[in-house]
């Protein structure tokens, strides 16, 4: 498209503060028109906008390439170089990246608004509409483009998105709701992206995205598909590289990923670390993730010789979806810090602290180090639950990382019910072989009431008579807060599901069908297009209260 401006805009000073996006009051041709005639359109808007944000967001289907932009005041029309086709019902959608110009910050248009007009004597009267939902927690819904592709008889998984432009463009409102009306009868695929570039093309590893499960077909006896949900991705296909490299002492080296790294015990992390001028090895005792943000860990190694040039080589390090890093991206060079490492191996933290009450009846409890533990020194008979009434309860330890041990019973605890945890290190020596400063520890704690947890019990409704393998996971989320807490369950063959132990919040849920049942939402691929599994719309938001169970609550998952 080509754009041309002219007639700068000269915003009248003073008055209130604007704090609404601006709104189109007035178009040409007025919606709907038919056997339009002409070579422009006008849009009248109630304020002031930047004109540099209009042109951006303006998507004209089907396609007109050049295209002329006149501003006067709060007006623009656009002047069409090219004739429109015969009998061809065009839409002209204003996205919703439209800004005034006087805000600070500037206020962006609340919903898409969009034109229809034909040369011919009808209007077409397809509806696609529904709800984008972000990648995560908490980021804008608003603003993501949606993309409706006319297959005419092509094949969902030959369409390529990196190349190809939609047929009809829109882009989400408040909330991520979106409507793209006027559309022609017949076969589409609906992609949604966040479009970094502003190209209207899928750029791999850049936009977010998600594809809809299934072709939509629209036709006379079904001219609306209005439950459309989409749940936004992100492909990645590279493997974690090294960020940064900060040698703290003589034995310890800080390494930042660039993004989180897979921690599961699957994953055998290693590093190899040689003298660049020697060629020796240097011995790493242990690889450390840092938990529970996983983009960070420590090397601790054998003694360094300071101002010495070291080269380190990591192994088996995988992102969470998989993918392995490459050598290259695993290989730095340090020079070797001077300082010793005089601190003496303690114990750094524990999850639980002494007197706590409404501690959980079957969580795990979290015992770090402040370097890594010789496992063999320190295991289960070093660690030891007792009830108040004096009877043992055992415990499970798992070594989440050499300088973090977890500590579960092997049954729920008893609620409402005091516990001693003792904790006897005699003989616990750290990786140097030396015995760590602690010698005991004990904490008191008092678990929860099991009634004051809220709980939500209620349905999942499957419209799909068919796409039905895999078990059904329902999601509740916290709403409100910057780190939301999220709590899955599985829902039974009926549809019917409970979570349980829910603390006293607001929250909203969601299910999905988990078609190879390996716990997350797969959101497939644009291309070669692979379907995303099918979601749930989220629910209203619902208030949690203790010892006051909400039902009836039902999902329903489009077919």
């Amino acid at each position: 498209m080509s754009v041309f401006s002219c007639a700068h805009q000269i915003p009248p000073e003073g008055g209130p503060r604007d704090v609404e996006g601006p709104e189109i009051v007035a178009s040409y041709p007025v919606p709907f028109t038919t056997h339009f005639d002409d070579d422009r359109v006008e849009f009248e808007f109630d304020e002031y906008v930047d004109q540099r944000s209009f042109e951006e967001s303006v998507f004209i289907s089907p396609t007109i390439r050049d295209v002329e932009f006149l501003w006067s005041g709060t007006s623009v029309e656009m002047i069409f170089e090219e004739k429109l086709r015969d009998s061809t019902t065009y839409v002209i959608t204003v996205g919703t990246d439209v800004t005034d110009l006087l805000a600070q910050p500037r206020n962006r248009m609340a919903q898409a608004f969009t034109l229809a007009f034909s040369t011919g004597q009808s209007i077409d009267r397809g509806l696609l509409a529904g709800r984008v939902f972000p990648l995560a927690d908490g980021d804008d819904p608003s603003g993501i483009m949606v993309l409706a592709y006319r297959l005419d008889g092509a094949r969902f998984d030959t369409l390529n998105p990196q190349v190809t432009l939609p047929t009809y463009v829109t882009q989400t409102g408040a909330g991520g709701s979106f409507r793209l009306p006027h559309v022609r009868l017949g076969s589409y695929a609906v992609m949604a992206e966040r479009d970094e570039y502003r190209n209207v093309l899928y750029d791999r590893e850049a936009d977010e995205y998600a594809v809809y499960q299934r072709t939509i077909r629209l036709t006379n006896a079904d001219t609306a598909q209005s439950s459309l949900i989409l749940q936004l991705s992100k492909e990645d296909t590279t493997g974690p590289r090294i960020a940064k490299l900060d040698p703290k002492d003589r034995n310890h080296v800080a390494v930042e990923f660039t993004e989180v790294i897979d921690t599961s015990t699957s994953r055998r992390l290693s590093a190899v670390i040689i003298d660049t001028t020697t060629r020796k090895d240097l011995s790493v005792y242990a690889f450390i993730p840092h938990l529970p943000g996983r983009k960070s860990a420590t090397l601790v190694t054998d003694f360094q010789t300071p101002e010495t040039a070291y080269a380190v080589r990591l192994q088996a390090v995988y992102d969470t979806v998989g993918n392995e890093g490459r050598e290259e991206g695993l290989t730095r060079v340090f020079v070797a810090s001077d300082k010793i490492d005089s601190t003496v191996t303690h114990v750094l933290s524990l999850s639980v602290r002494d007197s706590a009450r409404r501690v959980g009846l079957t969580g795990m409890i979290q015992l770090a180090f402040s370097d890594p533990i010789i496992p063999a020194t320190f295991d289960g008979r070093g660690i030891r639950l007792t009830s108040s009434e004096g009877s043992i309860v055992a415990v499970t330890t798992t070594w989440l990382t050499p300088a973090l041990v977890g500590i579960r019973p092997t049954r729920p605890l008893a609620g409402l019910s005091w516990y001693a945890l003792s904790l006897l290190f005699a003989g616990a020596q750290d990786w140097k072989n030396t015995p760590i400063r602690d010698s005991a520890l004990t904490v008191h704690f008092e678990t929860m009431d099991p009634d004051e947890a809220g709980s939500v019990e209620g349905r999942v409704a499957d419209d799909s008579p068919t796409d039905t393998a895999g078990t059904i996971v329902v999601t509740a989320v916290e709403v409100g807060t910057k780190l939301p807490q999220r709590i899955t369950t599985r829902a039974g063959r009926d549809g019917r599901f409970t979570v349980e132990g829910l603390p006293q919040s607001r929250m909203v849920l969601s299910a999905y069908r988990d078609r190879n049942n390996n716990g997350r939402y797969d959101p497939g691929l644009p291309y070669p297009f692979q379907p995303s599994e099918r979601r749930s719309d989220v629910s209203d938001t619902l208030k949690i209260r203790v010892r006051w169970p909400l039902e009836g609550v039902v999902l329903t998952i489009p077919k």
